[in-house]
């Protein structure tokens, strides 16, 4: 369901085989980028024409698309054996290329989509004993690797901005790590990371704790900027405004969503039922908050403005 400004909605056909599990949309509001995770299909879609091409990325676990939507990254974590990372443009793809002894766990591209930045992990064998090598990779617009960072565990988040030339990752053991797009570690801590999110200006970073905290720090130097309590730790469902002043967190499987401005929690609601899961605008100004009732098999969408 696509809504506009006046809270009007249409419904757009996908003929999914299962349930959507990645989607964005462009700045201008007129391109989606939607994924079956875990599965092999992905694509983009006019959301006035409904329609779109779609292609396909086997074993697909995550996408990240330009801020225009029409490039779009993704990558694969097969059961077994190496993944491999894509770029795919007007409907076909550009590039694919081999993570080596690595799968994928998440992909980042810049707003010019002349990099692409993806979290790494272990692959799996046949008898369950992982093998291979964690880490940070960076990728040209051709699919050339650029350089990997190897870390001691697997790489859950990962985030690229042009503007302040930065690769911002986390890993599963709780740390942040930020590299240059040369490959140099500019700063890293043990003192919060796991799921981290970079400001579309390059300017903060967010991370949300397993003590419920939220820690927002200068992404060139790592001083801190403000921390918040919310009494939940919102893992990967943290949407970031672009200056990264407020940030929406949700408690997916309890129903509760907070809004923080600067440190200071400043709206917050619990739903009896669940997943509960938003989003907030680039200006901050504007959130959407959806909720799912499994019971009843129904849901619906909350839309709050400053103010209201």
């Amino acid at each position: 369901m696509v809504y506009d400004d006046q809270r009007d909605g249409d419904v757009i056909n996908l003929g999914a085989d299962r349930s959507v599990s990645h989607l964005q949309v462009s700045e201008d509001g007129t391109t989606g980028t939607v994924g079956w995770m875990d599965a092999d299909m992905y694509g983009s879609l006019d959301l006035t024409e409904d329609d779109g091409p779609a292609l396909q990325h086997p074993e697909l676990w995550d996408l990240d698309a330009t801020a225009d939507g029409t490039t779009i990254a993704s990558v694969s974590s097969p059961v077994t054996g190496p993944g491999t990372v894509a770029a795919s443009a007007n409907g076909e793809i550009q590039w694919e290329t081999d993570l080596s002894e690595s799968v994928g766990q998440t992909v980042a591209i810049t707003d010019e989509g002349d990099y692409v930045a993806v979290g790494a992990g272990r692959c799996s064998g046949d008898d369950i004993e992982r093998y291979g090598s964690a880490g940070v990779k960076l990728y040209d617009s051709t699919g050339a690797e650029q350089w990997t960072h190897e870390t001691d565990e697997d790489v859950i988040s990962v985030n690229i901005g042009s503007e302040r030339e930065l690769v911002v990752a986390g890993t599963d053991d709780g740390k942040t790590i930020v590299l240059d797009l040369e490959g140099n570690v500019v700063w890293e801590t043990d003192s919060y990371g796991g799921w981290v999110y970079l400001s579309s200006d390059g300017s903060t970073i967010v991370t949300s704790e397993g003590d419920g905290t939220l820690h927002a720090v200068d992404a060139e130097t790592g001083n801190e900027q403000w921390t918040a309590s919310v009494g939940f730790w919102g893992a990967e469902d943290v949407s970031v405004s672009d200056n990264g002043d407020r940030v929406l967190v949700a408690d997916r499987g309890n129903g509760g969503i907070a809004v923080v401005d600067s440190g200071d929690l400043i709206w917050e609601n619990s739903y009896d039922v669940g997943p509960a899961v938003g989003a907030i605008s680039g200006d901050g100004s504007t959130w959407s908050i959806s909720v799912q009732d499994n019971d009843n098999q129904s849901g619906e969408v909350e839309i709050y403005r400053d103010g209201s």
